[in-house]
């Protein structure tokens, strides 16, 4: 019987957990080592929305489902990009979804922290642009 209610709790857990990294040093090693190109999305929604991936996309592909706390990566193109996040499945219901825009090139990279406000009626997800030193400083 323990053995049912702790394979519950695992997956619990690990559904909860996403494709992202939370590892401070490993974030920090791939902003400061990355030559250019290069897209980090910081999920910073607190405790709202806890408990559901948001998916990050890139031009239209996947580019990772990130827990809050999570630091997702992707490749930008040259010119104009497209980036979105969403919440999916029921956690998705009724939250809007946050797109962006932004030129990429393949000498500098562009940082983004989604962000969760929570309404008495609505809850509002949004996305940011930021710099390198506020998205380092948002960990």
């Amino acid at each position: 019987m323990r053995w049912v209610f702790a394979i519950i709790a695992l997956l619990f857990v690990s559904a909860c957990s996403g494709s992202g990294s939370s590892n401070y040093s490993a974030v920090m090693s791939a902003v400061d080592n990355s030559g250019g190109g290069k897209v980090f999305v910081l999920r910073d929604t607190g405790f709202s929305g806890s408990g559901a991936l948001m998916n990050v996309t890139l031009n239209g592909s996947g580019i990772g489902r990130i827990g809050n706390g999570e630091t997702t990566v992707g490749t930008a193109s040259n010119g104009t990009n497209y980036i979105e996040v969403s919440f999916g499945g029921f956690a998705g219901m009724g939250i809007n979804s946050a797109p962006a825009s932004f030129q990429g090139s393949n000498d500098k990279n562009s940082y983004f922290i989604a962000k969760l406000t929570a309404g008495a009626l609505q809850n509002r997800l949004q996305l940011f642009e930021v710099s390198e030193a506020a998205f380092k400083g948002s960990f």
